[in-house]
C-alpha cells in the first residue's frame, strides 16, 4: 500500500509539503485540501463503520442492481498492460461499452472540463464502481476476516468513493474599490437581477459585506438572507477598540489643556473624528430612548466621559457588552445567525435597511456593527456551483470601522477583483493602494483589475495612438459607414430623378417602393455600424490601458518575477439593457454582449471552482482509487521469487543513498545562495551606507512642528494631512533607502531558486530513478510475475515526487516573497521597519511636558539637552527627546540602527524558512523511499518451503472485485475524464 497515493496526475490545489494555509476559513465543509501525506482525509470519510452490510449501498445511494460491474467498461491497453491480467478476445468484446452520446450541454456555462456532462456521470458512477468491493469486504470482516494492511486501503477507498464530498470549498470572489466605482452595479449585472446589490453614487451603499451564495437546502423563498454575527469575543474586542478611541480623545483633550504645544491641531482633529465614529457606532448599537445615558449621541458621549474619569476601560466594556448581548437576544439571534426570507427585490431592500444599510433618518438601534457579513442565498447557476460573490463597502468610507471590516474580509477571499472607473484609472492612486492591500493579504497571485464604465468617454479618442489591429478595424468600419452614406445619397438622387419624370410607369413605381425600403433600413444599418465603430475605438483604448497596467504588480511588489496584472473592461448598463431590454425613453446599448466585458467576468467566476474540482476528480479517478485497488490486488496475490531479501535490501540501499546525495546537493546550493545574494548586500550597507543616505529624510522630519512630530509617532509613522494632500509614511521613506539594493538581492535569490528547481528535477531522474532501474535489471526479478506492474508503480512514485517538489518550490518562492514584502513593500506595524520602529514610536508618543519639569537655576546643570531643528531653532523637553530617539534609531551608524534591525529580520526569516523547507523536502524524499518499499512488500514474498500455499477464497473474491473496479477506472471512467478535458482544450484552441 502506497503512502502517497493521494498524488494527482497533473496538479492539485494545496501544497504536499506544508500545512494548509492559515487563511482557510474555519468551518470549511466538504473536502479538505489534498496533500501528498496520508493524514489529509481523516475527518472526511463516508461513515460506513456505522452502517450494517445491508445498508452500505443505500448509504451511498445505489442499489445492488446499480453496480457498474455489469456495465462492462472498455479496458484500455494501459489497463491490460498495467494490471497484467490475461483476457480472452470474448472477454474484451464483452467489456466494451460505448460512452453516452445523448448529452445535454448547459449553454450558460463556459467550455470547461468541469462542466462537461460526462463529469456528472463520472461523479455518479464512481461510488457504483467501488460498492462491490466495499460491500464484500464489509461482509467478510463481520464474518471474522482480518487483514490490517487491507483495512488501511479499505478506509482510503471509503474516503474517496464519493467525489463530491472531496471537492475543496471555494473561497469567495470579492469585489473591492472606492465608493461609486461601480462594484454593486457590476455585481447586480453579473447575478442577472437588477438592484440586488446595494448601489450608491459616491456615498456609502452598505456598511458590511454582502455575500451572494447559491440556494440553501430546502429554501422556501426566492431569497434567504442570513446575517452572520461576530462571535462574542470579537464583539467584545470591537467594543474595546471603540471605547479606547473615545478614551484616547479625552486623554488628548486633557493633554492639550495642560501642554498646548505638545499636541498638533490636526492630530486632535483626527482623534475627534475617531471619537465621533466610535460614539456613532456605539450609539447605533445601544440607543435606548428610555435610558437617559443612551437616548442621544451627546448623552452617550457624556456617559463615556464619566466612565473615562471614574472607571477603567475594562469596566466600561463589560457594561456595554451586557447591553449588547441583551439586544442580540431580543432580535432572536441563534448561533450567531439571524435569518430572514424575501420573495422580491423590494423586500430584499427592506431587509438590507434593517440589517446592513440603516436609513439616514434612523432613530433607534441598528445591528450592523455586530454583523460580519450578510449572506444572500438565491438561485444562480455559478453560485450553485459553489462560487461566493462578495460586494463590499467602499475602501474610502469615512467610517474606519466599515473600512476595517472590508480589509479583514480580503484575507478570507480566494480571488480579489479591484474595481475602478475606467476614466480615472490613469490618475488614480486608489488602484495602487488596493494592489498593496491585496499584496499584504497574500492575494497577489489571485488579484485582477476590473475597470468599469467604459462607455464614459475620458476625452477624445485619437485613433493614431491605438493599436494597429484597432486602427485597421476602425478604418474598415469607417469605410462601411461611408459606403452606407454614399448609398443613401445615390438612392435619394435616383428617387428624385424618378419623381421628376412626367409619367411614372408601374416598373418605376416598383423601383420607388424598393428604394423606400432600402432608405428605411439605412438608419438602422448606420446606427449599427456607428456602434461598431464606437466599440472598436473603446476596445482600442482599452488595449492601451491594459498595456499601461500590465506591470503594476511588479511595481507594487518590487519583484521582476511578479506576473502581469490581468485587466478587464466592463459596461454594466449596456449589459443589463441587452439582457432585460432598454427602459422606455432610454438610450439603446452601443456595445454588443461581448463588448460589455461581463461574459468574460462570468467565465472567470465559473472558472473559480472548475479547476480545483476537475483536479480533485482526476486525482480520485485516475490515481487515488485505482492505486488503492491495485494495492488490494497486490496484497491478495503476492509473487514469490528467490533472492527476495537480497533484492529488497538492494532497492532500499540504492534509494536511501541516492536520495541523501540529491538532498545534500540541494541543501548546499540553497544555503549558499542567500548569503551571496542578500546577506552580502545587508552586511555591506547596513552599518554606514544606509544611515548616511537617510540623513536628509530625518532632517526633513525634524523640521516638523512638535505636535505634528508627535502625531507621526502616535500613528507609527503614518500621516495624512488632508483629503487632497498626498499620504506620507516614515516607514516607507526609510524603506526607500534600501529597497533598490535589497530588490536586486531578492531577484537574484529567486532566480537561483528557479535554477535549483530545474537542477533537482534532473537529479531526481539521473541520480535516483536511473540507478534504481539499474538495480532492478536483475534476471531473477524480471522473471518474477508482475514485475511490469512494480516498475510502473515506481514510475508513478517518480511523477508524484517531481510534482510534490515543484509545489514545494512554489511554496518556497511564496515564503521568500512574503519576506520581500515585509522588508521593502509593506510598511505597516507587521513589516520589518514597522516592527523595529514600533517601540520607539510608542515611547515618543507618550512623552509629555510633565516628564520634563522645569529646573531651578541651582539645577541648571541637569537640564535636558537642547536639540537644533533643521531651521536652526533650538528645542528642548519632550520634542527634543523624541527627535533624539528617532535620529538615534534611524540615522546614527552602528549595530543598533533600524537598518541593522531590518537586515537581521530578513536574515533570520530566511534562515528560519530554508531549514524548515529543507526538512519538508527531506521528509518527502524519505516518504518516496517508504512508498516504493511498501509497494515491493505488497507485491512480493519469500518462497515457502513447501512451494507456497494456495491463496484463500476470501482473497480471491476480493481480488476479483478489485479487478472489476479497475476495469471502470482504467476504462470508462478514464475515457470520460479524458474526453471532457479534450473538449475544453478544443474550445481554447478554436
Amino acid at each position: 500500500m502506497s503512502s502517497d497515493d493521494d498524488a494527482p496526475p497533473l496538479k492539485r490545489s494545496s501544497s504536499p509539503l506544508f500545512e494548509p494555509s492559515a487563511d482557510i476559513a474555519a468551518g470549511d465543509s466538504g473536502a479538505k485540501r489534498l496533500k501528498l501525506t496520508d493524514d489529509d482525509d481523516d475527518n472526511a470519510s463516508v461513515d460506513l463503520e456505522q452502517q450494517d452490510v445491508a445498508s452500505i449501498p443505500q448509504h451511498i445511494s445505489i442499489s445492488k442492481e446499480d453496480s457498474l460491474h455489469t456495465r462492462d467498461p472498455y479496458p484500455t491497453p494501459e489497463y491490460r498492460d498495467h494490471i497484467n491480467r490475461s483476457a480472452t478476445h470474448a472477454e474484451l468484446e464483452a467489456a466494451t461499452s460505448p460512452l453516452p452520446t445523448d448529452l445535454v450541454f448547459d449553454k450558460r456555462r463556459p467550455r470547461l472540463a468541469a462542466y462537461h456532462p460526462f463529469i456528472e456521470i463520472v461523479e455518479a458512477e464512481v461510488p457504483k464502481a467501488c460498492i462491490g468491493f466495499l460491500r464484500l469486504y464489509k461482509l467478510r470482516k463481520q464474518e471474522g476476516y482480518i487483514n490490517d494492511t487491507m483495512e488501511i486501503v479499505y478506509e482510503k477507498i471509503v474516503e474517496s468513493c464519493i467525489p463530491k464530498q472531496r471537492y475543496p470549498k471555494t473561497k469567495p470572489v470579492v469585489f473591492i474599490g472606492v465608493m461609486g466605482a461601480g462594484k454593486s452595479q457590476l455585481v447586480s449585472a453579473l447575478l442577472g437581477i437588477p438592484d440586488i446589490a446595494v448601489t450608491s453614487d459616491s456615498e456609502r451603499g452598505t456598511n458590511i459585506v454582502h455575500e451572494f451564495v447559491g440556494l440553501k437546502k430546502d429554501q422556501e423563498t426566492r431569497f434567504l438572507v442570513e446575517a452572520l454575527y461576530y462571535p462574542v469575543d470579537k464583539i467584545e474586542k470591537r467594543i474595546m477598540t471603540l471605547c479606547r478611541a473615545v478614551f484616547d480623545y479625552f486623554e488628548a483633550e486633557k493633554q492639550q489643556e495642560t501642554d498646548p504645544d505638545s499636541v498638533d491641531e490636526a492630530d486632535i482633529d483626527e482623534l475627534n473624528d475617531r471619537f465621533l465614529d466610535a460614539t456613532n457606532v456605539l450609539h447605533t448599537i445601544l440607543c435606548d430612548p428610555e435610558d437617559d445615558d443612551f437616548a442621544t449621541k451627546d448623552a452617550l458621549g457624556e456617559w463615556l466621559k464619566h466612565q473615562w474619569a471614574n472607571s477603567t476601560l475594562v469596566e466600561t466594556v463589560d457594561k456595554l457588552m451586557g447591553l449588547t448581548s441583551a439586544y442580540m437576544d431580543g432580535r432572536g439571534v441563534e448561533n450567531e445567525i439571524e435569518m430572514v426570507g424575501a420573495s422580491s427585490v423590494a423586500q430584499l431592500k427592506d431587509i438590507y435597511e434593517g440589517l446592513s444599510r440603516p436609513p439616514k433618518s434612523l432613530n433607534g438601534r441598528h445591528p450592523w456593527p455586530l454583523i460580519r457579513s450578510l449572506q444572500v442565498h438565491l438561485d444562480n447557476d455559478f453560485l450553485n456551483q459553489g462560487v461566493t460573490v462578495t460586494d463590499t463597502p467602499g475602501l474610502d468610507d469615512t467610517n474606519q470601522t466599515v473600512v476595517d471590516a472590508t480589509k479583514n474580509y480580503i484575507h478570507r477571499a480566494g480571488t480579489v477583483l479591484i474595481v475602478a472607473p475606467n476614466s480615472r484609472c490613469a490618475q488614480s492612486s486608489d488602484i495602487r493602494d488596493h494592489l498593496r492591500l491585496a499584496n499584504s493579504a497574500g492575494k497577489m497571485r489571485n488579484t485582477q483589475l476590473v475597470l468599469t464604465k467604459i462607455d464614459v468617454q475620458g476625452g477624445a479618442t485619437n485613433n493614431v495612438n491605438l493599436p494597429a489591429a484597432s486602427r485597421d478595424a476602425i478604418r474598415k468600419t469607417e469605410e462601411a459607414i461611408r459606403q452606407i452614406q454614399q448609398r443613401k445619397e445615390t438612392l435619394v438622387e435616383e428617387k428624385n430623378r424618378i419623381y421628376a419624370l412626367d409619367n411614372i410607369d408601374a416598373k418605376q413605381k416598383d423601383k420607388l417602393r424598393t428604394i423606400d425600403q432600402e432608405l428605411e433600413a439605412i438608419p438602422g444599418d448606420l446606427e449599427q455600424e456607428t456602434n461598431i465603430l464606437y466599440q472598436h475605438q473603446v476596445l482600442g483604448r482599452n488595449a492601451n490601458t491594459r498595456e499601461d497596467m500590465r506591470g503594476k504588480l511588479r511595481e507594487i511588489t518590487r519583484s521582476k518575477n511578479a506576473a502581469d496584472l490581468k485587466t478587464h473592461f466592463t459596461c454594466s448598463t449596456d449589459y443589463e439593457k441587452l439582457q432585460h431590454g432598454t427602459p422606455v425613453g432610454g438610450v439603446p446599448p452601443k456595445f454588443d454582449l461581448g463588448g460589455t466585458g461581463l461574459p468574460e467576468i462570468i467565465e472567470l467566476l465559473y472558472r473559480v471552482p472548475a479547476e480545483e474540482r476537475i483536479d480533485t476528480l482526476t486525482n480520485i479517478v485516475q490515481r487515488k482509487l485505482p492505486r488503492s485497488f491495485e494495492n488490494i490486488i497486490s496484497i491478495t496475490s503476492k509473487t514469490s521469487f528467490e533472492r527476495h531479501h537480497e533484492m529488497r535490501n538492494a532497492i532500499k540501499s540504492t534509494l536511501e543513498n541516492q536520495c541523501d546525495a540529491v538532498y545534500e546537493m540541494l541543501k548546499d546550493q540553497l544555503n549558499g545562495s542567500f548569503p551571496e545574494n542578500i546577506g552580502k548586500r545587508i552586511d555591506e550597507h547596513q552599518d554606514s551606507t544606509w544611515p548616511n543616505a537617510v540623513q536628509p529624510i530625518v532632517k526633513k522630519w525634524e523640521a516638523l512642528p512638535g505636535g505634528t512630530f508627535q502625531a507621526y509617532c502616535r500613528r507609527h509613522g503614518h500621516w495624512k494631512p488632508g483629503r487632497n494632500q498626498p499620504e506620507t509614511h516614515w516607514n516607507q521613506e526609510i524603506q526607500s533607502v534600501f529597497a533598490v539594493e535589497l530588490q536586486k538581492g531578492f531577484d537574484g535569490f529567486v532566480d537561483d531558486i528557479k535554477t535549483f528547481q530545474q537542477n533537482l528535477q534532473v537529479n531526481i531522474i539521473d541520480m535516483i530513478f536511473m540507478p534504481l532501474r539499474e538495480t532492478l535489471n536483475d534476471k531473477a526479478f524480471h522473471s518474477a510475475s508482475n514485475s511490469a506492474g512494480f516498475l510502473k508503480a515506481v514510475d508513478d512514485r517518480k511523477d508524484d515526487l517531481l510534482w510534490a517538489l515543484n509545489k514545494a518550490f512554489e511554496m518556497l518562492q511564496t515564503a521568500v516573497h512574503q519576506v520581500r514584502s515585509d522588508a521593502i513593500t509593506d510598511h505597516d506595524d507587521d513589516s520589518y521597519v514597522g516592527s523595529a520602529m514600533s517601540r520607539t514610536y510608542d515611547y515618543c508618543a507618550t512623552l509629555s511636558a510633565k516628564d520634563f519639569p522645569k529646573k531651578s537655576k541651582q539645577q541648571s546643570g541637569n537640564r535636558a539637552a537642547k536639540v537644533k531643528t533643521r531651521n536652526g531653532k533650538s528645542v528642548s523637553g519632550p520634542h527634543a527627546e523624541r527627535m533624539k530617539r528617532i535620529r538615534a534609531l534611524v540615522a546614527d551608524p552602528g549595530p543598533d540602527n533600524i537598518f541593522c534591525a531590518v537586515g537581521s529580520a530578513v536574515s533570520n526569516s530566511c534562515k528560519d524558512i530554508i531549514p524548515e523547507w529543507l526538512k519538508k523536502v527531506e521528509a518527502r524524499l524519505k516518504q518516496t523511499v517508504e512508498s516504493i518499499m511498501k509497494e515491493f512488500n505488497n507485491r512480493y514474498r519469500v518462497p515457502e518451503a513447501n512451494g507456497g500455499e494456495k491463496e484463500g477464497a476470501i482473497e480471491a473474491e476480493l481480488r476479483e472485485e478489485a479487478h472489476k473496479a479497475l476495469e471502470y477506472f482504467y476504462g470508462r471512467g478514464k475515457m470520460m475524464l479524458d474526453e471532457a478535458k479534450k473538449w475544453e482544450q478544443e474550445g481554447q484552441d478554436a
